[in-house]
């Protein structure tokens, strides 16, 4: 690795960008809720909603646990994108630091 290359200003806006996406997986998974309830109560009580029930009923409950365990990794992402932009912002300042310390000498 002769030519190592970082820029912490666009990991910093990855960070921001994958922030964005957890931001709106958090309100398509507050939604869940209500589209599970939605064809529950749009299937009725008869033998057809039943089956319309039995048919959609764990897809949707597997869908909308999805969304949220998606959210939960795009904010773990999130997460480890930001720490790491902090990391190669120090190491970016310090290797100015040593840089302007060689060049004083």
């Amino acid at each position: 690795m002769n030519d190592f290359r970082a820029d912490p200003r666009a990991m910093e806006a990855l960070a921001e960008a994958y922030r964005d996406i957890g931001a709106k997986m958090r309100t398509i998974s507050e939604l869940g809720g209500d589209r599970r309830d939605l064809i529950f109560d749009a299937a009725g009580d008869d033998e057809m909603g039943e089956e319309i029930k039995t048919n959609l009923g764990d897809p949707v409950t597997k869908i909308e646990g999805a969304f949220v365990s998606i959210g939960e990794v795009v904010a773990n992402q999130t997460n480890v994108t930001k720490g790491m932009a902090a990391k190669l912002a120090v190491a970016e300042s310090q290797n100015i630091e040593n840089v302007h310390r060689g060049l004083k000498r």
